[in-house]
């Protein structure tokens, strides 16, 4: 054998490559013992058991003493009847162990399987009280619902109280908290003295804002949330996985982070557990020099058509094909691609039998004009952020299950989205408007083939540049709490340590510090909305000090109507939306500041219409505007997802609790029994105000189930109402979802 002449991970590449060749092969039982001992040396014997994936007849007739041995060591793989690891996994497993302080930062390949070692950590250590975070609501959703439905983690479901909630009532014996960033601190909000005994944090890359991949928000404030939730973790006692993919370098400022919190790098990064086979330009045609299976590409000029060409031929080889666009649009966007398959013919009588009730349900209740409905009427997916929530994730659903054969998407992909494609087609050399770093393009490569699915996964480059990228240098992981002579924002201040203040960072930290003593504003209060920095709090207070007793009434009146009656208060919103803007960053958000010919704010229109009608509020509003459909379903979800559910809830959440503050000073009484905008808060966040009716919101289901369950206890007569209009496809989620609620 190799006797260590070769790396682990260079062996892998060649033993998965055998299988790959071998795959279509006729092989005898001699052949089998063979593989069986191949796979296990290697340590992935999940290769040999997905032979049966290629309707080979793995049963073994007899056994060879190397097969016997091989079959020996990976019943040391198996965590329970139903679960195994590879050898590589089950390494980081043996990391973990009773009475030590377990703290680990994961970096690993995509095909690895990060996710799946958490609850194999989980069973083996026993844990009591344990937090993952998650990067999106629709992560946080899939591990949930993994959690919930899935057989081999039921002994989490029996065992745990699993919250997603960040207010809790009642507290469980033993705990999961599954939370984004932003959820588990306003939960150190309410209960700064809970214990974790273990804290997972994904994708740990976003502490740096460099390394940010979503294209869909242009100012992103998410490496704040990811800073400050890594830093409560660490200070904390708990046993810590720190984990995301293909992270290489690190600046010294983030090895000082680890080497101050005992965290040991675990680098797993050149583990490649699917192939990857690049298809690069070569004089008229797209070929591979190291793919066995020498597959050829024709070259067109025009790179519209070229995808198309490209796509039919995947498609005829019965495969399905993701198609990397860099950004959604008709301008060289997810639309604009989707438009040139759509005009081929080859597109044209898709059977759309097997999804059809999803089909008609987003023809009734959006349009048969929308170009994602247009799409999916051909076999094509359309996945980008402006794509409600439970529309991406059932599509992701459809594509998994092969029942539609393409899916156009931006970088959402690779938002820890699982899918089973095995060709990765790239048309662009960016994520919106900017470059591609090495990183982006190794996370977006790596969802070319599938572990269990696929021996290996093939990406056709024709945007000319991403090997290029692929093959460059990696930027280095910073953490700029760490660094000296980096400027920190208003937040990180009072989150680094002295040594690393700049001298502007010291004299930022002494004014804010003189002004809160001035205003005698306590630091439980200053401690809340962390992620917004305390001298905007105190610049809001100072706004009520000042405002005369006409506005101070308009305030009062306003949270009033809407505490009592959830009456939203056009002229009252439209002050406070004023009275809040001098501290608002986002540039989208501010954008909606304007009036033209009418009295009041777009963004106070905007939110008045959602708090009527929801998401449809919104589009609404936009096709009253002129919008086309594509535009208004766009511009829903850009404001319901990103400005709304992120940014407004939080400046809004920070004006009410100064507001609070201030009447619980003006009146003298506690701060608790200050009516305030609570309800409000809740409602934008998730389109619900009841616990139930958010659970189900967190779960990503059509809106009219989260109205159902919201209005279930309180207005039955109404929840009936409401039953009664679903549609088939509503009615088959509504099944879904109570089940798991049951």
């Amino acid at each position: 054998m190799r006797q260590k002449k070769i790396s682990d991970f260079d062996f892998i590449h060649f033993v998965c490559e055998y299988f790959d060749k071998i795959k279509t092969e006729k092989i005898n039982n001699d052949d089998l013992n063979f593989l069986v001992y191949l796979a296990s040396k290697c340590g992935i014997p999940q290769f040999y058991s997905m032979l049966k994936n290629f309707k080979i007849n793995t049963q073994l007739s007899n056994l060879s003493l190397l097969s016997a041995s091989a079959l020996i060591n990976e019943a040391n793989l198996y965590t329970s009847e139903t679960s195994s690891l590879h050898k590589f996994q089950k390494q980081i497993l043996e990391n973990f162990s009773s009475g030590y302080k377990n703290r680990f930062l994961l970096t690993a390949s995509t095909s690895f399987g990060k996710t799946h070692i958490i609850y194999e950590i989980i069973r083996k250590m026993g844990y009591t009280n344990i937090l993952l975070v998650f990067p999106s609501i629709a992560l946080l959703a899939e591990n949930l619902d993994r959690i919930i439905t899935n057989p081999n983690y039921s002994s989490l479901k029996e065992n745990y109280d699993i919250h997603t909630l960040s207010e809790i009532n009642e507290f469980g014996i033993k705990n999961i908290f599954i939370y984004t960033p932003e959820r588990y601190l306003s939960f150190l909000e309410n209960n700064p003295d809970y214990k974790f005994d273990f804290i997972f944090i994904d994708e740990i890359y976003k502490i740096d804002n460099d390394f940010e991949i979503d294209n869909e928000v242009k100012e992103n404030e998410r490496d704040t949330a990811y800073r400050l939730a890594a830093y409560f973790s660490v200070e904390s006692n708990s046993d810590i996985l720190l984990a995301g993919p293909y992270i290489e370098d690190f600046q010294e400022s983030f090895l000082l982070f680890l080497r101050k919190y005992g965290i040991k790098q675990l680098d797993y990064n050149h583990y490649e557990i699917v192939n990857k086979y690049f298809y690069t330009k070569q004089k008229n045609r797209y070929v591979c020099e190291n793919d066995f299976e020498n597959e050829i590409f024709p070259v067109i000029s025009n790179k519209g058509l070229q995808v198309v060409e490209i796509s039919k031929s995947i498609i005829q080889k019965k495969q399905n094909l993701i198609i990397y666009v860099p950004q959604r649009g008709k301008r060289g966007g997810t639309e604009y691609y989707a438009e040139k398959l759509l005009a081929d013919d080859f597109f044209n009588d898709y059977d759309t039998s097997s999804y059809l009730q999803f089909l008609c349900h987003l023809r009734n209740r959006y349009s048969s004009d929308w170009i994602v409905v247009k799409a999916l009427e051909h076999g094509i997916g359309i996945h980008h952020g402006m794509v409600p929530k439970y529309i991406q994730k059932q599509i992701i659903a459809l594509f998994n299950e092969g029942k539609i054969k393409i899916l156009l998407s931006t970088t959402t992909i690779t938002e820890g989205v699982n899918t089973t494609a095995k060709y990765l087609l790239i048309t662009g050399n960016k994520k919106g408007n900017k470059d591609l770093k090495p990183f982006d393009a190794k996370n977006i490569a790596g969802r070319a083939g599938r572990f269990t699915y696929h021996y290996s996964g093939k990406v056709i480059d024709v945007s000319k540049d991403f090997l290029k990228t692929l093959d460059s240098s990696s930027d280095k992981l910073r953490y700029k709490n760490y660094e000296k002579t980096i400027d920190k924002n208003e937040v990180d201040i009072f989150n680094t340590d002295e040594d690393f203040l700049t001298a502007n960072d010291k004299i930022k930290k002494s004014e804010i510090i003189r002004k809160q003593k001035e205003l005698n504003i306590p630091d439980e209060i200053l401690s809340k909305y962390r992620i917004v920095s305390k001298m905007d709090k105190l610049f809001i207070y100072e706004k009520f000090i000042f405002l005369n007793s006409e506005n101070n009434s308009l305030i009062e009146e306003t949270v009033e109507q809407y505490y009592s009656f959830s009456t939203f208060n056009i002229k009252g919103f439209d002050f406070i939306f004023d009275l809040i803007f001098p501290i608002i960053k986002n540039e989208d958000l501010k954008a909606l500041y304007h009036k033209g010919v009418h009295p009041y704010y777009v963004l106070t229109y905007k939110m008045s219409n959602y708090m009527k009608k929801g998401f449809f509020g919104i589009v609404d509003y936009n096709l009253g505007k002129s919008k086309s459909y594509d535009e208004s379903i766009t511009d829903a979800a850009k404001f319901t997802y990103n400005i709304l559910r992120y940014q407004i809830v939080k400046y809004l959440g920070v004006f009410n609790l100064i507001y609070k503050y201030y009447q619980s000073q003006m009146k003298h009484i506690v701060i608790e029994k200050v009516h305030g905008l609570d309800k409000l808060l809740r409602k934008i966040e998730y389109n619900a105000v009841s616990d139930l009716g958010r659970r189900i919101s967190d779960y990503g289901v059509p809106e009219k189930i989260v109205d159902f369950y919201e209005t279930r206890e309180t207005n039955k007569s109404k929840s009936r109402r409401i039953k009664s209009d679903f549609d088939d496809y509503e009615n088959m989620i509504f099944e879904r979802v109570n089940k798991i609620i049951q």
